[in-house]
């Protein structure tokens, strides 16, 4: 099985779309780690900013989708998506292999101790 893991979208659909063209469309299965849509107030939107038509594509994805939410994500988002986005953290079980999923802000509020993990962290 093949897994695609991307972050920090922040509304970028052509971000996103060059990420599906490079490796996501391929995957059977896609991770996002959070920030989908928002781009935050510290910083400005990226070429490409349009949360809306991010949010129609993550919507409409061909893959299976495992998605928990970052430090910049809202309740509001949830309003233009079609599927759960609210979750910090989520736990995938894929042919036999468990992984956790989070942002990494999520993380450095527990204890993970040799956890294998995908996400985005300000730290790293």
């Amino acid at each position: 099985m093949r897994i695609g893991v991307i972050s920090d979208t922040h509304g970028n659909l052509a971000g996103w779309e060059r990420a599906w063209e490079v490796a996501l469309a391929d995957a059977d299965l896609v991770v996002h780690c959070g920030d989908l849509l928002y781009h935050g107030p510290k910083f400005a939107p990226a070429p490409g900013y349009d949360p809306q038509g991010l949010a129609a594509a993550l919507s409409r994805c061909s893959v299976p989708l495992v998605v928990v939410r970052g430090n910049a994500d809202a309740d509001v988002d949830q309003l233009v998506l079609e599927f759960p986005a609210g979750q910090r953290l989520a736990l995938a079980h894929v042919d036999g292999t468990r992984f956790l999923v989070a942002h990494g802000t999520a993380l450095r509020r527990r204890t993970s101790h040799d956890l294998p993990r995908a996400g985005a962290s300000s730290s790293s």
